[in-house]
This record gives C-alpha cells, sequence and structure tokens, in this order.
C-alpha cells in the first residue's frame, strides 16, 4: 500500500497559546498498542502513541493550543510539546485551518469515481464474496497443476518472441498486456470501493520494472481482516485471465479447436506472460500486493524500510536520523525484521540476477534489432517508421523506470 508524498502547505498564521486549529477529516484506529490516525481522502496515515490520539480529539473538539497543552500534562503527568505536535499535523497536511486561514497543498486525493463507481462497486461486489475467493484458489490451483503435469503448457522463455520480429513481438505484447495489467489494477480499485474506501491507479516502477500501481493507503483505516480482499483482488484477477487463456490452449491441446499457428503462438506467450505477472507477486521485497499481505497477516506496518535499516546496520553505522527511526519502528516491525531483512537481501540478489541474464539482454537485443532496421531503410519507406513505432513501444517499459525515478528524486521533500 503505497503513501502519497506531502506537498507544501501554504502560509499560516504562526502558532499561539490562543490558536485553534481545525484538522481534516481523520480516521483513529487502534494497532496492537498504537495507533493509526490518517487522512483517507489522501491516503496519508501515521502511528502515533495514545496520547497523540488525546491532542488529536482535543483539537477535534475545538480547544486551543493553550487548553490542549495543560489536557496533555494532566494525561502524561509530563511536558508535552503541543506546538511541535501541530506543526507536524501541518507537514503532513492533516490541518485544514489555523485561526481560521485556510491552508492549501496537502497532496492530491484518492478517488471513489463519484456515482459511477458506487455504482460499480455495487455490482462488483458479488465478485468478491466467499465464494468468489473459493473459485478463484480452485482455479490458481487448477492452472498450477496443469502447468506442473503437462510439459506442453509450461511456460518458457522462446515463447517470448511469437513473431519473426523480436521487436514487434514485444511491441504487440505490450499492447495486449497493457488492458490486463489495467484490469488488475482496477480490480484493486474495486476491491477498496466495495470496502467504502478510495483508491487511485499510478504509473510507477520496481527497481528497472516498470509497473500500474493502485495507492490502497486508505485501507488501513480498515479492519485487518478486511483488508485482504482489496489487496488479493488483482491476483484474482490475474488468476482468471490466465485460466481463460490455458483454457483456450487446453482446446487446441485436446483438438476440440485448430487455431492459425501465429494465433496459437501468441496463445502461449499470453499463457508466459500472465506466468510471469503472478510470479512476481511471490517476489516479496519488490512490496507486491503479497508483500502487503504478509504485513498485513503479520500486524506490521512498515516492515520493508525498518528491515532495510536492518540490513544497512549489518555492514555501516547507521546516522542519528536512521538510529531514531529504528527505535521508534512498530516492535512488530522491529521483530520480524530479524529473518525477514535476509528475505529482502536474498531478493535483491535475485533481482540483480534477473537484471543481469534477462532483462540486459532482452533489452541489448531490442536496441540492436531496432538500430539495425533503422539503418536498412529509408526514412521515407513504411519499413523505417514500421520499424520505428515498434521499437518506441517495445522499449517504452524500459524508459518508464528512470523516468519515474527522476521524477521522483525532483519531488523529494528537501
Amino acid at each position: 500500500m503505497g503513501k502519497a508524498p506531502a506537498a507544501e502547505l501554504a502560509a499560516a498564521p504562526p502558532l499561539a497559546a490562543q490558536s485553534r486549529v481545525e484538522l481534516r477529516a481523520l480516521s483513529i484506529r487502534q494497532e496492537g498498542e498504537s495507533f493509526l490516525v490518517g487522512d483517507i481522502a489522501r491516503g496519508e496515515f501515521i502511528e502515533v502513541p495514545a496520547i497523540a490520539v488525546t491532542l488529536i480529539e482535543a483539537l477535534q473538539d475545538g480547544s486551543t493550543l493553550a487548553e490542549v497543552t495543560s489536557l496533555a500534562q494532566a494525561r502524561a503527568g509530563a511536558d508535552v510539546d503541543v506546538t511541535d505536535f501541530v506543526q507536524t499535523l501541518r507537514d503532513l497536511g492533516f490541518v485544514r485551518k489555523i485561526d481560521g486561514v485556510p491552508l492549501s497543498g496537502g497532496g492530491p486525493e484518492l478517488t471513489d469515481g463519484g456515482r459511477i463507481g458506487a455504482v460499480a462497486a455495487r455490482l462488483a461486489r458479488p465478485l468478491y464474496s466467499a465464494p468468489a475467493w473459493a473459485l478463484y484458489g480452485a482455479l490458481f490451483v487448477g492452472c498450477l497443476v496443469l502447468m506442473t503435469a503437462e510439459p506442453w503448457f509450461r511456460p518458457h522463455y522462446g515463447q517470448l518472441f511469437f513473431l519473426s520480429n523480436p521487436v514487434l513481438s514485444i511491441a504487440l505484447l505490450i499492447v495486449i498486456a497493457t488492458p490486463i495489467m489495467t484490469l488488475h489494477e482496477l480490480a484493486h480499485w474495486l476491491g477498496a470501493r466495495v470496502e467504502g474506501i478510495p483508491a487511485r491507479v499510478t504509473v510507477s516502477r520496481r527497481y528497472y520494472l516498470a509497473v500500474l500501481q493502485t495507492d490502497l493507503s486508505g485501507l488501513w483505516a480498515l479492519p485487518r481482516r478486511r483488508r485482504f480482499g482489496p489487496l488479493l483482488a488483482g491476483l484474482a484477477c490475474d488468476t482468471v485471465v490466465i485460466a481463460v487463456f490455458l483454457a483456450a490452449r487446453a482446446a487446441q491441446f485436446e483438438g476440440w479447436w485448430h487455431p492459425q499457428p501465429t494465433v496459437a503462438r501468441l496463445l502461449a506467450t499470453l499463457v508466459l506472460w500472465q506466468a510471469l505477472v503472478i510470479s512476481l507477486q511471490f517476489i516479496l521485497f519488490l512490496r507486491t500486493d503479497l508483500y502487503a499481505v504478509l504485513i498485513t497477516g503479520l500486524g506490521c506496518t512498515d516492515l520493508s524500510h525498518v528491515s532495510r535499516l536492518l540490513l544497512t546496520r549489518r555492514y555501516r553505522r547507521l546516522s542519528e536520523t536512521e538510529e531514531r527511526e529504528l527505535a521508534a519502528a512498530n516492535p512488530r516491525d522491529r521483530s520480524v525484521a530479524r529473518w525477514y531483512s535476509w528475505v529482502q537481501l536474498t531478493g535483491a540478489v535475485i533481482a540483480l540476477f534477473y537484471f543481469v541474464a534477462f532483462f540486459a539482454p532482452a533489452t541489448i537485443r531490442l536496441i540492436r534489432w531496432l538500430v539495425d532496421g533503422l539503418t536498412r531503410s529509408s526514412p521515407g519507406t513504411p519499413g523505417f517508421w514500421a520499424v520505428f513505432v515498434s521499437g518506441c513501444v517495445a522499449l517504452l517499459p524500459v524508459a518508464i523506470p528512470p523516468v519515474t525515478y527522476l521524477r521522483g528524486l525532483r519531488h523529494r521533500p528537501r
């Protein structure tokens, strides 16, 4: 579940003892010994102790900072810097007004789709019922058994290029696979809407892989058991899609239909693609859907970051900021991170191996085909532009990760 970055806020009156702060509509839910406080509309959540909830409730009641300070001291039995706490809420975009002066910014909001989203959620509700999940599980097991038991159905690397021109093969595969990947994200979005939570689909990256991503941060406002459906919805969608492709291949295998050779090879390619998409979900360190399912089931909140800090401490000394982050981390995260950090390290090694063994060679092969095709044809011929357009489409997934990385650096808070 992603976290939307907080935007810069507008200038506001300085905080004083008699200042009154109006907060946005915040969700407050207990998670173990601490509380999760957040703005569902923007998907921004923080983990706070019980005393912070007391301060927030007092601010929501319209108390001045002086009154909130007195209350905090009575409850905590010690001095509490309420002004600093309110400043933190401001930085997170949780403050709507200070002394009646509205603050701008706060970052983009998630979307509920309005009336269309409400109708879609109502119609899609049966797809997220217990019988539906049982069907998805049966399909997943059936597909796995079929591809394991019968070698003819097993995906292999050679099926990726179903045309004689590898550049055109990848370009057409991207064109066909993009709507399928969009369905995956829409399944997440619909799952969130079924639970009454807004969400947002964006383009992102996982290391060197370009991906579509649904911001499901708003799920933190739900009880743990209600988060699993939206988180698993994408995998369920992928399972249905690969089951349809395998059913078509099974019909061919049994001789019930006889597709053209190109169509048959395309079906095999789509099975390979879906198998890769599903298998990537199990590489947890990439913060996939199954990673979100894992931390939800284990009761963690930021397992990946805490694990990264533990790994970093093994080969260098942490900075003061990192030490504070680790010390303030959820105890459950620190406990699980003792073994999960090794999972994260192993996953990074596997990602590096796949980059060297598959991603980089395939990219180099595509570039060579593209350069060769462009140099052999004149810019005034249809063949030149066919190679150029198909090459641009084929290399688009390669270009997206560095672009999103640079864009993230540009918008990173200083």
